[in-house]
């Protein structure tokens, strides 16, 4: 049995993989959101097997994240469930006149916390 797969093949399952988590993690705010700032989109990003997210207004980056804010340490988002809670918290905060958007380490562990369950 043949058990080495071709560059090409892993290539275009990435590309494929991306595009799924891309299409499926492109939000503007998530149900349970209220109604984020106009122009406003969070984008979870998944770079070297981390995730993150980007906040885009009206189509230029204004915010990328790949890291859990207010948190010590470069420490990366452990799913991408998880970049979208706190991508929507910010978000939330944007739409309540605050930019840049501040979190506490608690509101974070909160959102982590939310994406557990």
């Amino acid at each position: 049995m043949n058990t080495r797969i071709s560059g090409k093949w892993i290539r275009g399952l990435r590309i494929v993989g991306l595009v799924f988590l891309l299409g499926g993690c492109a939000v503007k705010s998530a149900p349970e959101s209220p109604q984020v700032a106009p122009g406003w989109t969070a984008i979870v990003s998944h770079e070297n097997g981390h995730f993150g997210y980007v906040l885009r207004h009206e189509g230029k980056v204004r915010i990328r994240q790949p890291y859990l804010p207010a948190i010590s340490g470069n420490i990366p988002f452990p799913d991408s469930l998880s970049a979208v809670r706190v991508a929507n918290l910010m978000l939330q905060k944007i739409n309540q006149g605050q930019f840049p958007p501040a979190v506490t380490v608690s509101e974070v562990e909160a959102a982590l916390n939310k994406a557990r369950d």
